[in-house]
């Protein structure tokens, strides 16, 4: 819903600019490891574990933030 939409777009935006950019190319841009790592001079490895802990994070501030029976 839009509530929610909102909430995931302000917490996209609190996380460090790295993450932040590289979660948004890999999920809004559908770009690979590689494209990321080119557009952002970072090996393949270093935009995997980014955007692993970019979504780590992401999550463990959903949860903080909503009780798990609010999200399904």
């Amino acid at each position: 819903d839009k509530e929610m939409y909102k909430f995931l777009h302000e917490e996209i935006a609190q996380l460090p600019v790295q993450y932040r950019a590289i979660l948004t190319l890999y999920h809004m841009d559908d770009l690979s490891y590689q494209e990321i790592g080119e557009i952002m001079s970072l090996p393949d490895g270093t935009v995997k574990s980014y955007l692993f802990r970019a979504r780590k994070l992401l999550k463990e501030r959903i949860i903080e933030k909503y009780p798990a029976e609010e999200l399904w």
